[in-house]
């Protein structure tokens, strides 16, 4: 595990919650933690004043400015069990954004998409994949910028 701790950070509508993780023996252990609701005022559609709100939780649990996994929530992700019948990891990603496309409920063209593989058969690739609106990742970069942060990864939960 990495020596330095990691920081998780989840917008909504109604405010935003941060966690930061110490490094430790057994994974780690909660640094800090807090949900705070938007100020008055706070437009939550507003990257730029999201991502200030964000700074000024991190400013109050003594955090600076670092890479920080985002969180979302699922229902914001189309996810699909996908058998591709490759194993070549090469082929892999081409092959999962074809699939995921046809199905998608949202805007193909704009959708982030990104896979785990689960396990390698005999005839092919098992993988777990995800789509997120392309809006919805751009305004958590935005987020983070405002913050001071750097998306370090996106994740459900």
């Amino acid at each position: 595990m990495s020596s330095r701790q990691k920081i998780a950070v989840q917008v909504s509508r109604t405010g935003v919650q941060v966690a930061a993780i110490r490094p430790g023996t057994f994974g780690g252990a909660l640094a800090a933690a807090a949900r705070r609701p938007w100020p008055a005022g706070v437009d939550p559609s507003d990257a730029v004043a999201v991502g200030q709100g964000v700074a000024a939780v991190l400013k109050e649990l003594g955090l600076s400015g670092r890479g920080a996994v985002f969180a979302l929530s699922r229902s914001l992700a189309s996810t699909k069990r996908l058998d591709l019948p490759t194993r070549e990891s090469a082929e892999l990603p081409e092959m999962v954004r074809l699939a995921m496309q046809r199905d998608l409920p949202i805007d193909a063209a704009t959708a982030e998409i990104d896979y785990a593989l689960v396990e390698t058969t005999e005839t092919g690739s098992r993988v777990l994949a995800v789509a997120v609106p392309g809006p919805v990742v751009r305004f958590q970069q935005e987020v983070a910028k405002a913050a001071g942060l750097e998306v370090e990864a996106i994740s459900l939960r």
